[in-house]
């Protein structure tokens, strides 16, 4: 494809951040059935056509200021956002993630899983925008904030802003500590402590991108290894 700073998708296919480089938009066009998996900071908005859906998988790990907007245009579209953050060592991960919904009969699911181990730092700001004037709009957001050791910091603010009355949205967040009972539970099964991690950890990651395992299987894969390599 050649490099601009928007670019439009034409067919059904799983895509990655490394096939566009230097686009900064990208535009789905009607009618299509989408994956993909965003890893760089440089795509900025994601736009979706009529009748379309967009499984949206990112990966976030080190500083960086990252801004990520989702927008349905058109009716009768959905996307699925499932995001997992990691902070690099003794430094902040900040990342705005927001979408919007400008039509009827759409609906957007977000889950998002934020890992935090010793000294690490994330910022995270979700905003939630539907517009004006639609109506049968669906959208759910879910994050869950996990701590690896005792001393890190996540920052986590929804914004959810409704302008429309026909509308179901909801969000929930919770935190929690890698389990002492569950990690004594695989221990007490002669697995060592880093390998008891490793597992509780990659159940993690395929409870959020499970089914990017059923697109790409060896991608999955290579990616669950290196989220486990930063983590542990």
């Amino acid at each position: 494809m050649p490099n601009k700073k928007t670019q439009k998708i034409t067919k059904n296919w799983f895509f990655k951040n490394s096939d566009f480089l230097e686009t900064e938009i990208l535009e789905i066009e009607d009618d299509l059935k989408i994956a993909f998996f965003d890893k760089w900071e440089n795509i900025k908005k994601i736009i979706l056509g009529k009748n379309c859906f967009l499984e949206y998988f990112s990966f976030f790990e080190w500083e960086k200021k990252l801004e990520k907007n989702i927008i349905i245009s058109w009716e009768n579209s959905s996307a699925e956002i499932k995001s997992f953050l990691i902070s690099g060592n003794n430094e902040k991960l900040k990342a705005k993630i927001s979408g919007k919904i400008n039509s009827s009969y759409s609906k957007i699911n977000s889950k998002i899983i934020s890992i935090a181990k010793e000294n690490w730092n994330i910022d995270l700001d979700w905003i939630i925008k539907i517009g004006e004037n639609i109506e049968k709009v669906e959208w759910y957001l879910v994050e869950k904030n996990i701590f690896i050791w005792e001393k890190a910091n996540i920052i986590w603010i929804p914004t959810l802003l409704v302008s429309s009355s026909d509308v179901k949205a909801s969000h929930s967040c919770s935190i929690e500590k890698i389990s002492d009972s569950k990690l004594f539970y695989l221990r007490s099964r002669w697995i060592e402590k880093n390998n008891a991690l490793q597992i509780m950890i990659e159940g993690y990651i395929f409870d959020l991108f499970k089914c990017l395992n059923m697109i790409d299987k060896e991608f999955y894969e290579k990616l669950v290894i290196k989220i486990k390599e930063k983590l542990i």
